[in-house]
């Protein structure tokens, strides 16, 4: 399958585990684990447009460095 003649798009979301008391756009309690990553998912900083049209600039100078950030995932169903 030629997924760029499809069109397909897809993103990523990544949270990042904080000992609080709460969530900040949820009542749910956070719930801390200590269990080893399924996945480790290397990305890189890719400046997008925002609502407005606009690149941060902030954004764009920090992907010309091409650092590298590593994730180490715990997949969960929600």
């Amino acid at each position: 399958m030629n997924y760029e003649e499809l069109g397909l798009k897809m993103g990523l979301e990544i949270h990042q585990q904080l000992n609080t008391e709460k969530k900040l756009f949820c009542p749910c309690e956070c719930e801390l684990t200590n269990n080893r990553p399924d996945y480790t998912i290397l990305r890189y900083l890719r400046p997008t447009q925002s609502e407005l049209g606009k690149i941060d600039r902030a954004a764009f100078e920090e992907s010309r460095r091409k650092l590298e950030y590593t994730n180490h995932t715990i997949m969960k169903l929600v």
